[in-house]
């Protein structure tokens, strides 16, 4: 927020306040002249108070990051279903959606793999990756960009609603995929790596809207 802002800003809410005083709810004259003043800084310290609220929302989701080595802040997967293109092969067996959710690991990239047998039935799998997490970097870049390119994706919070999509053949297969740090975010990051599209679900969850006014 620039310096006329913030003054804008201040002066309001000292009005706001004088407002408020006796002496001068019982003058009329006093009462115009604060009123005038005020309505030629609202539009701007409208938007000053728009952005003071965004930069806190900012400066909350950097403790969050910030504090990553020392609280256990999740950071929950988009689970993937696809829709077209051609299904990955797990590497190993599993039993059920249980069993995936599991032994789905990011430090160990391991991803679950929900597919549909000849005869209708789910059949679940595990897919082992190469590479450094999170997990969902390497499913991308290894394997699914190029087993299912453009909108061949969609993506739920739910492992549940993703199986259901395989069962009901909606899906041709769906990745379980398990949750990862703000610290392997960062680390991928730092590197200069780019995550695919929605690879992270931070939770609590920081505003993903931003207005942005011009101020002169």
């Amino acid at each position: 927020m620039n310096e006329r802002a913030r003054r804008a800003l201040e002066r309001f809410r000292e009005l706001d306040r004088m407002l408020a005083e006796p002496e001068i709810i019982s003058s009329v004259a006093k009462i115009r002249e604060i009123g005038k003043e005020r309505a030629e800084i609202e539009e701007l310290a409208t938007a000053a108070a728009e952005m003071e609220r965004l930069e806190s929302m900012l400066e909350g989701a950097r403790e969050v990051l910030a504090g990553s080595d020392t609280e256990s802040v999740p950071v929950l997967p988009y689970h993937r279903v696809q829709v077209a293109g051609e299904a990955l092969s797990p590497s190993r067996p599993a039993t059920d959606l249980d069993d995936v959710r599991a032994q789905v690991s990011d430090e160990g990239l391991v991803v679950g793999v929900i597919t549909r047998r000849d005869g209708g039935g789910p059949r679940y799998g595990l897919l082992d990756l190469d590479g450094s997490p999170p997990v969902v970097r390497a499913l991308h870049t290894e394997r699914l960009d190029a087993a299912a390119p453009g909108d061949a994706l969609r993506f739920t919070h739910d492992a549940a609603d993703a199986e259901r999509a395989v069962l009901a053949g909606e899906a041709i297969a769906a990745y379980v995929l398990p949750q990862t740090t703000p610290a392997r975010v960062l680390a991928a990051i730092e590197h200069g790596d780019r995550l695919p599209r929605k690879s992270t679900f931070f939770w609590p969850k920081p505003r993903t809207g931003m207005l942005f006014m011009p101020v002169r």
